[in-house]
């Protein structure tokens, strides 16, 4: 459903809102200002461009993304090479890998808090507004 407002309907919608006796000069700056802004209705869209380089966001991702594949495909080359491991060699390479594990999920459970405390402190905020 699309309603269209027109120039004439906001002006007179602004001077029935007005107070009769001059009213207050901040909000007919107010008034002034919506209806400049409703003069260009029409917003550019955003530039969202392919280009994830500068996005802090995808390269954490990434970055991620890259260090759970490596523990897994450590994980996957040990598997495939215990049969030509000694008990000492596969005792050493699995408790290599077990640290690597845990180092990733230990980074993966901060970045997490770090990105749960960010949306608590966000959620606080706008409650308080």
């Amino acid at each position: 459903m699309a309603l269209s407002v027109t120039n004439q309907q906001i002006a007179a919608a602004l001077q029935a809102a007005a107070p009769a006796a001059g009213g207050d000069a901040s909000l007919q700056q107010a008034g002034d200002r919506f209806k400049a802004m409703m003069q260009n209705p029409r917003m550019a869209p955003p530039n969202r461009g392919d280009d994830m380089s500068n996005n802090v966001i995808a390269q954490m991702a990434a970055s991620q993304d890259a260090e759970i594949q490596k523990s897994v495909n450590d994980v996957v080359a040990l598997s495939s090479q215990a049969n030509s491991m000694s008990v000492q060699e596969m005792t050493a390479a699995a408790m290599k890998a077990t640290l690597e594990l845990a180092s990733t999920q230990l980074d993966m459970e901060a970045k997490m808090g770090v990105v749960n405390s960010s949306k608590s402190s966000v959620e606080t905020l706008m409650k308080n507004q």
